[in-house]
Formats: C-alpha cells, sequence, structure tokens
C-alpha cells in the first residue's frame, strides 16, 4: 500500500511536468529563463539539497547493511532466526530452568516439518539443551563453572557459524564424548586441544554426575558469553548425563530472514491448535542488545531523514521564493498578453514540481552510481579485537519503501509544502493591466 501511494505521488508529479513540457511549451521556455538569471544561487541550492539526499541514501543503506549484519550474527550464535521454549523457562532461574524442558521435542520438529505452510520457510531445526555445571581440569587441579549448549554435531556448524574455531575442530558426529570450549572458559582452568577434563553436573533426578571427557576444539566466541564460559557437547551425550530425552528449545533457521514475522504466525497458530504450552520468539527478541541496537539505528536513521526533509524544504522554498521576486518585473508584461494570479500560481507550481523531479533523479543517479563503486570492494571498518580492517561494509537495500520514500517521495512532499507560501503571494499579486 505504501509503494502504491508512493506511485501514485510520483505519476503525477511527472504527468504535471509532461503536459507543461508537450502542452505549455512557451510556458516552460519562460521557467528556464527564469531559473538562467538566478542560475549560480540555484545550482548551488540545489547541490546542496542533492547532497544531502546522497548522504541519507547511503547511511540508510549502511544502517540496514548493519542490522542485516546484527540479524546474520545472532542467528549464527547458537540462537537460530526463531526459538520455542516451555512457558516458564525465560522466566526461571538458572537453577530452575531443567524444570521447565520441551517433554516431547521430536513431535514438534515433526509437526513443523510436515506443515505445508512452512515449507520452504525452514531451514534447518535444531534441539538443543542447555544446563550448567563445573569443569576439573585433572592435570592441574583447576575447576570453573559453565554454561553448556548441547545440539547436534552436525547443526552446530550452522547454528554455531560465527563461532570461530581457533584450536582442533567442532563437535564430532564420531566422539560423542568430545567437547569443545570457547577461550574464556579454556583459559581460565588452563585446558587445550586434547585436553582431559571432568564435568560435575546436576541430573533431572537431582544427583550429581561425573563424567571424564576430551577437549576436541577451542573456540573464539562469536557472541557475548556467560559469566562461566560456554561448553558444547553433543546432545545425545548430554541427554545420557542428564538422564532427560528433554529440550531447551527448539531452535529453527530461516531461509529468509525476513518471513520471520509470516514463520511466527503461522507456528503460533499451530501451538494453539494442538494446546501445546509454549512460546515463540524471533531473533531480535533473545537478546537485549540486538533490540536496543536496532532501535538505536531506527532512531539514527530517522533523525537523518527528518534533517533531510526539513532542510529540503527550506532550501527549494529559498530558490521559489528568489525566482518569484525575480518574476515580479514581468507580471505586468505577462498580464498584457492575457495572464492571470492564477495563470502566475501554475507557473510557480509547476516550477516546485519540475524542480522536486530533478532533485529526485539526479539524488537516484548519484546515490546509485557511489552505491555501486563503495559496493566493489566495500568500505573497511577497523576491528576493536584486531585492530585492523577486518570487517568490509556495504551500501544495501532490501526495504525499497525506504528508498522510494527518500528519494522519490521526499523531494515532492518537501516541495509541495514549501509551495503554500509563494503561491500564496502569486494568487494575491496586483495585476495592472494596460
Amino acid at each position: 500500500m505504501g509503494i502504491l501511494l508512493n506511485v501514485i505521488i510520483l505519476s503525477l508529479a511527472l504527468i504535471v511536468v509532461l503536459y507543461t513540457f508537450l502542452v505549455k511549451y512557451t510556458d516552460t521556455k519562460y521557467l528556464f529563463l527564469i531559473f538562467k538569471n538566478n542560475f549560480r544561487i540555484n545550482v548551488f541550492v540545489l547541490i546542496i539539497i542533492i547532497f544531502f539526499y546522497v548522504f541519507s541514501f547511503l547511511c540508510g543503506g549502511f544502517l540496514n547493511h548493519l542490522i542485516i549484519q546484527l540479524e546474520e550474527h545472532t542467528a549464527r550464535t547458537n540462537i537460530g532466526h526463531i526459538q520455542i521454549y516451555q512457558k516458564g523457562y525465560l522466566d526461571s532461574s538458572r537453577n530452575e530452568s531443567m524444570k521447565y524442558l520441551i517433554e516431547k521435542p521430536l513431535e514438534i520438529i515433526t509437526l513443523l516439518n510436515e506443515n505445508d505452510d512452512l515449507n520452504g520457510l525452514i531451514s534447518n531445526i535444531a534441539e538443543q539443551l542447555v544446563f550448567s555445571g563445573s569443569i576439573h581440569n585433572e592435570e592441574k587441579n583447576t575447576s570453573t563453572y559453565f554454561r553448556a549448549i548441547a545440539i547436534e554435531p552436525f547443526e552446530s556448524i550452522k547454528f554455531g557459524a560465527y563461532d570461530l574455531t581457533i584450536s582442533g575442530s567442532d563437535l564430532s558426529k564420531v566422539n560423542h564424548q568430545e567437547i569443545t570450549l570457547d577461550s574464556k572458559l579454556a583459559s581460565s582452568v588452563g585446558l587445550s586441544y586434547s585436553s582431559k577434563a571432568e564435568l560435575r553436573i546436576i541430573d533431572s533426578l537431582g544427583r550429581e554426575t561425573k563424567t571424564n571427557t576430551r577437549v576436541r576444539g577451542i573456540f573464539q566466541a562469536g557472541a557475548k558469553s556467560s559469566d562461566f564460559g560456554i561448553l558444547k557437547i553433543p546432545i545425545e551425550t548430554a541427554r545420557k548425563i542428564l538422564k532427560t530425552s528433554s529440550a531447551s528449545t527448539v531452535s529453527l533457521f530461516l531461509n529468509d530472514a525476513k518471513k520471520t514475522e509470516q514463520t511466527l504466525a503461522i507456528i503460533n497458530n499451530l501451538i494453539e491448535q494442538h494446546h501445546f504450552e509454549l512460546e515463540v520468539l524471533p531473533w531480535y527478541e533473545l537478546s537485549d542488545h540486538v533490540s536496543e541496537t536496532i532501535k538505536f539505528f531506527s532512531v539514527i536513521f530517522l533523525f537523518i531523514k527528518v534533517l533531510t526533509l526539513i532542510i529540503s524544504f527550506s532550501l527549494i522554498g529559498l530558490i521559489l521564493m528568489i525566482n518569484t521576486e525575480s518574476r515580479h518585473d514581468d507580471i505586468n508584461v505577462l498580464a498584457s498578453i492575457g495572464a492571470n494570479q492564477f495563470y502566475l500560481a501554475r507557473m510557480v507550481i509547476f516550477e516546485g514540481i519540475f524542480l522536486a523531479l530533478i532533485i529526485s533523479f539526479l539524488s537516484f543517479i548519484i546515490s546509485f552510481s557511489i552505491s555501486y563503486l563503495i559496493n566493489i570492494n566495500g568500505l573497511s571498518i577497523p576491528s576493536e579485537k584486531t585492530g585492523g580492517d577486518s570487517y568490509q561494509a556495504y551500501i544495501v537495500w532490501d526495504k525499497w519503501l525506504d528508498l522510494i520514500l527518500i528519494l522519490f517521495t521526499f523531494p515532492i512532499i518537501s516541495t509541495v509544502a514549501a509551495l503554500i507560501y509563494p503561491v500564496y503571494k502569486m494568487l494575491c499579486v496586483r495585476v495592472n493591466l494596460r
């Protein structure tokens, strides 16, 4: 609906300009003459306006790219795009979370896989079992607490893609007794690749269980880890240790993150139909940091758009007023050939719309040209961790409504607002016929 409205506004502006060019050709020549009389200041002001529209476009594309990267980063740090929990799990404390597990996760997964509406929306589904315990280094007699994520080794590759392996390898589909640790946890107890370790965990029956294991790999966590560090373990091994077949969450990875809301609606409908005591959350609600960052970016972009609109309104109004003042000397001459106040007002309206279209199309061409050049190699952003140029930023637009709004609708809206006073002035002018 929004795109249709923008297209209608742009189409009406084009019709007005084409009509004046084709039917009122003399009026067009006169307007160009007026513009030429104040050529330097008009061109200078137009350049400033176009600069702000191009700046808004580039900033919007850059912020949009950051949000997309944030989305991918969040989804690929063991969260996914959507997570399904047992009701009460998120509100429970660390010690009580084992009381709020999904008892039949395979039933949920089968239901999702067999649903026709979800066909093509979901890429991967993974059960995860989250628990806590302590890890002991027998050689150095050191120990610390950990937060464990139990997952299928194959699914861990996709859901934990942003956890960078720095030593050893990821979880094995063969050696189920081996674990991987984040670098923070490994360094705190002095563990390294192939080190032996002992896990001490409270199982679902409330008894302490000790399990000997070996470190298969060390990774650098893509997201901020817990206070104690993260440990990964194959989910079947974790279930044997904890004596449970349940899961803390069922995580979904989508083919297209833009369809998160659509997928959420379908899953919530399934939960209501089958009366499951489950709750579903999207990726952007699973992290306070992510939610706050997206809101911050949105506020910045809103400020840029409002600033651009105000500057555009002011400067277009300045051009129109300068040209209107220049036209006063010609009013009586125009009156002698049959012009009246409405004719003069119509000329001002045409001039404003013509300026808006010039601004729109020049902003469009310049913005896309600069974006194309930037996107060839990207902009290097220094990394805080390495101090080098390790992150490439691009100008990306996936919301065409915002693109049309900035480059086409904003110039027309600001021009219409700026036309009010000059048109009123022309309607009130006194024409003396000789």
